[in-house]
């Protein structure tokens, strides 16, 4: 068994229980939100989350983060990050009330969620606003108007 197939399966209750109560949380976050959709199917995106708490808060191998878009992110970030921090301290709570000791080492942050969720879901772009406003149109109409 790898040192990764132990951490999964071991505790009472397992790991794999705690990941799914915080999977919970994070399909909760996205499925309630209008601006943000899942990227992959549940189950991938699950897997890929289970790699990204083993990785980032046991192994503490942190990621290079870099946006495939500055502005994307800077908006999804003031967006939700206050949501992803109260995530992050619920799980760090559950953490103390099952005594599994995750979340709690000093580089332990909700930024690496935040970077995890950035990379794996669909954002909705902010500034593509699809009602049109009657009065856009007359805009050049009605200073040349007021030029004549």
């Amino acid at each position: 068994m790898t040192t990764f197939e132990k951490w999964y399966e071991s505790g009472d209750p397992p790991m794999k229980d705690i990941i799914v109560e915080y999977y919970q949380d994070i399909n909760y976050l996205i499925n309630n939100s209008e601006d943000m959709e899942f990227d992959y199917d549940t189950e991938t995106l699950y897997r890929r989350f289970i790699q990204f708490m083993y990785k980032t808060y046991v192994e503490q191998k942190k990621n290079i983060f870099y946006p495939y878009d500055e502005e994307m992110y800077d908006y999804f970030s003031m967006k939700f990050s206050s949501d992803i921090i109260d995530i992050f301290m619920k799980w760090k709570n559950l953490s103390v009330v099952y005594n599994i000791g995750l979340l709690h080492n000093i580089t332990d942050t909700s930024i690496d969620i935040e970077y995890f969720l950035f990379n794996h879901v669909l954002v909705k772009e902010p500034y593509n606003d699809e009602t049109e406003d009657p009065y856009e149109n007359n805009i050049e109409d009605t200073i040349n108007e007021a030029g004549l």
